[in-house]
């Protein structure tokens, strides 16, 4: 985790994509779905070098440890393979 802080704090697009697989799949906070490493580095260099949100942007985390009372369950976090791009409703992701 500490290498994906680095590299989006050194808006390194190259080494960022690094940290994914080559056929990556990456929800962005607009909710704009991309598709493999080279769509994702290609999106995170434009919005780091052109967006006024992002250019000077710094990225910080705290490491947290979780524990569970109950059986874990299985969930999705992100639209599966062949989900469209654009505006949908939650439901749809299931």
């Amino acid at each position: 985790m500490s290498d994906f802080v680095d590299d989006v704090n050194r808006h390194d697009k190259t080494a960022f994509g690094q940290l994914l697989a080559e056929d990556a799949e990456f929800v962005v906070i607009t909710g704009q779905y991309l598709r493999g490493r080279s769509e994702i580095e290609k999106y995170h260099a434009e919005i780091w070098t052109t967006s006024s949100n992002f250019k000077d942007s710094r990225l910080t985390w705290t490491p947290m440890t979780s524990a569970f009372s109950g059986p874990m369950l299985p969930w999705r976090t992100s639209p599966p393979r062949g989900y469209t791009t654009g505006p949908k409703k939650r439901e749809q992701w299931s």
